[in-house]
This record gives structure tokens, C-alpha cells and sequence, in this order.
């Protein structure tokens, strides 16, 4: 998962609240910092103009919002403006893909935003990777209206007239790049982009910064601070089960960076069974079906019940193994159901997902069904080993977070090692 950066800033007045003419000159610059928002949509009120003066002003006058958000092409790129009724202001917030910033853009960022604090004047506000802001102990992310403190320095650390006066009246006393605007706005740079905020140089200026405005007795305390939110957002090397791996991944995918290194240090301590559900085929079980047929017809019945239940619920659910069972593990990861009634397990989730998993290891791995009248009882033997769907399945929704041991997706991988692959 790839870290995005945050824009926020706080203002004193409200151009919503002023109409369309003090509030297009606004979004011009905004416009100029991303043309591909040309590409997109305005959401004005309850409905949706493109992007262009004439339609933003006319949406405007016919709708007094008390919000605006801006798309671009890139669905990642967003922007929302709105009044803040904490401080009867306004705020500006932006997410930004990480991978925009090259030189050139950065620079047209940090121009464009300098044109815009110099035409409204901001209380405070920030631009910094959104990851290490979850990590910062700031009280006005939460609580605009205390602007007076100076509590986090950031990429760019934005200090209104009130805020700007706690900066140090000797000439290069912070030691970065700082614009004082005609407004007495100050705008403090720590690094050439936000991408590179918490490597060391970076940690190091902000440290600087943040001392000179606040004590300057405490910047060996703010910089060991700031190191060590550096390390819990770098990368840890993986050291997973392959056989895992697949869902890890997937997992990982959807973990916010700030939690992606602890959970990534978790999963290279996992080592799941394997023999869970997993016996030779030498101690399976006779098979008892006086019908196989019927048998395996229930069996088919219950997998094709599983996916139209669950289809909604899990989009690759109809692909081949392994993606279709890699997802069905990381549903039940991110919606654990085992808290849930025995009585609903076995209705909703335990047989038609055993079945749904012995028929992909028979249909695609060329598994051979040993059918018994108790359903449940029923093995797939492949190569020299004989796999039990149902008592797996059964496993998976024994306690919160089983699936990482009763993985079907590892389950899977198992058995095609079975067959030699």
C-alpha cells in the first residue's frame, strides 16, 4: 500500500460563504496545481458539474453548500473544501498520490499553495505523508479551534500571523527553507519532497524547526520522537509461508502503512500446521455412501449454494484456484464469524464452504471424492495424502484470526504439492 499525502489547511474566512466570485479565483489555483482535475467533476450541493468556472458558478448560485469536492482523472487525487463551524473558517483538505511528486509537480505544488495563502489567509495547516500524520500526537488534527500552539513541524508547516510570531527573529535560526507572505503567513520547508519526509535529514530539520519554535532544550527529545516513528513506517524484510504468502499479501494490501511493518514483523512469525485436516491416504476412511451419486450431488449442491450466497460478498469467488479460495480466506480474515451461533455457522458457512473447497480440489487438482453418508466425513485423496474439507473448513471459523492457520488457499497449495506440482 503506497502512502498518500496529505493537504491540510485551516482558514480564517469562508469563501463558500462569500459566492462564486471569491471562490473561482481559489479553485483557478488549485486548477493550476492539477490540470487533470479539468478531467473531472465538482460536487457542488447534491449534484455534480464539470469542472469548468462557468458550471462551478452557476451550481454555486443555485445551491449555498456548505461543501465542495473536486475529482480529478485520477480517482486518487481529491480535493474538499468546506466550512468549518468550529472557527467559522473554512478548511481545505487534499489526498495526494505519492507517486505525483516529481521535481516539477512539487514545485508547482508549493508554488500554487503559496499563491493561495497569500490570497486567504490561513490559521495553520500542513502538507505531509498521511501515514507519519496518523503517528503524530498534533491535537488540532481533531481540534481545529486550538491554533495557537505549535505542537508537529511537517514537509510544509503552514503558520498563520498568529502562529508565525513564535518564529525566531534571527536570521536563519531554523535552518530551512521558510516564505513569509505579504499577509504575514510563514510557510517552512523541511525537504525537497514529501515522499522523502522521514528519512533522517528530513527528521532532522523537522526536529531543528520545531525546537527554535518551541524550546530548543527538547530537539534531541523531538528527534529521537520523530526517529522512531521513522522505523515503525519502514519496511520489515518478509519471512512468510509460501504457502501463506498469497494472503498475507492481499492482507497487507489493505493495512494502513503506519501498521504495515508490525504486521508484516507478525506474519514472519507464523508457521501453520500441516496436518491440520491433512492425513495419509492410507489412514483415510472407507467409503460408506450407499448412493455415491446422491452423495456427490448433495455435495455440488452445497458448493453452487455457497458461491450465490457469498457472490455478493466476494468478487473473485468464481475464479480458478488459487484466487478464488485466496479470497474467500481474506472475506473471512476481514469478517470474522466466529463468535457467531453454532447453530449459524453450520446453516450459513461450514458445509457449503467444505464442500465448495473439496470440489476445487477435485475438479482442478484431480482429487479422488471418498464418499460417506455423514457428508462431513467425506476425504479427497491426491498423491499419498487425504484432505478433509469439512473438518478444515470447520477450522477456520474455530476462533478470531483461525483462518491464518486453516487457511483453504494454503490448504490448496498443499495438495498440489500432493500431486507433484
Amino acid at each position: 500500500m503506497q502512502d498518500a499525502v496529505e493537504v491540510y489547511l485551516l482558514f480564517e474566512e469562508d469563501p463558500l460563504a462569500s459566492g462564486a466570485g471569491r471562490l473561482l479565483p481559489l479553485l483557478s489555483l488549485l486548477h493550476t496545481i492539477h490540470p487533470s482535475l479539468a478531467a473531472g467533476t465538482v460536487l457542488v450541493g447534491d449534484g455534480a458539474v464539470p469542472w469548468s468556472p462557468a458550471a462551478v458558478q452557476a451550481a454555486l448560485e443555485a445551491d449555498e453548500g456548505d461543501a465542495l469536492w473536486m475529482s480529478g482523472a485520477d480517482p486518487r487525487l481529491t480535493y474538499r473544501w468546506e466550512t468549518d463551524y468550529r472557527t467559522d473558517g473554512s478548511v481545505l483538505q487534499a489526498t495526494i498520490p505519492a507517486d505525483w511528486f516529481t521535481g516539477a509537480r512539487t514545485e508547482r505544488l508549493v508554488e500554487g499553495l503559496l499563491g493561495l495563502l497569500s490570497a486567504i489567509t490561513p490559521l495553520r495547516g500542513w502538507v505531509h505523508p498521511a501515514a507519519d500524520c496518523r503517528l503524530g500526537t498534533d491535537p488540532t488534527t481533531t481540534a481545529p479551534e486550538l491554533t495557537d500552539d505549535i505542537h508537529e513541524v511537517y514537509w510544509l508547516t503552514v503558520l498563520g500571523p498568529w502562529q508565525a510570531r513564535a518564529m525566531p527573529k534571527r536570521p536563519g535560526a531554523l535552518t530551512a527553507q521558510t516564505y513569509v507572505l505579504p499577509n504575514d503567513t510563514a510557510v517552512i520547508r523541511t525537504g525537497a519532497r514529501p515522499t522523502t519526509a522521514t528519512d533522517p535529514a528530513a527528521r532532522a530539520a523537522q526536529a531543528r524547526v520545531l525546537a527554535a519554535l518551541t524550546d530548543p532544550s527538547a530537539e534531541g527529545e523531538i528527534l529521537a520522537r520523530l526517529t522512531a516513528r521513522s522505523t515503525t513506517l519502514a519496511p520489515v524484510a518478509r519471512d512468510w509461508d509460501p504457502d501463506l504468502a498469497p494472503l498475507l499479501d492481499r492482507i497487507l494490501r489493505f493495512t494502513a502503512l503506519d501498521a504495515q511493518g508490525a504486521r508484516t514483523a507478525a506474519f514472519n512469525k507464523l508457521r501453520p500446521p500441516d496436518d491440520l485436516a491433512v492425513v495419509p491416504a492410507s489412514a483415510a476412511p472407507e467409503p460408506d455412501a450407499a448412493a455415491p451419486e446422491i452423495v456427490h450431488r448433495r455435495i455440488r449442491d452445497l458448493a453452487a449454494r455457497f458461491v450465490a450466497g457469498m457472490h455478493a460478498r466476494i468478487r473473485d469467488i468464481d475464479a480458478d484456484p488459487p484466487a478464488s479460495l485466496v479470497a474467500v480466506d481474506h472475506h473471512f480474515w476481514a469478517h470474522d464469524h466466529s463468535s457467531q451461533p453454532a447453530e449459524k455457522l453450520e446453516q450459513a458457512f461450514i458445509p457449503g464452504l467444505g464442500a465448495f473447497v473439496g470440489e476445487k480440489l477435485a475438479r482442478h487438482l484431480g482429487g479422488r471424492w471418498i464418499l460417506r453418508e455423514n457428508i462431513e466425513e467425506s476425504v479427497v485423496v491426491i498423491g499419498d495424502q487425504a484432505y478433509q474439507p469439512f473438518l478444515r473448513a470447520r477450522a477456520l471459523f474455530a476462533s478470531p484470526g483461525a483462518v491464518l492457520d486453516a487457511s483453504v488457499s494454503r490448504f490448496y497449495a498443499q495438495a498440489q504439492r500432493s500431486r507433484g506440482e
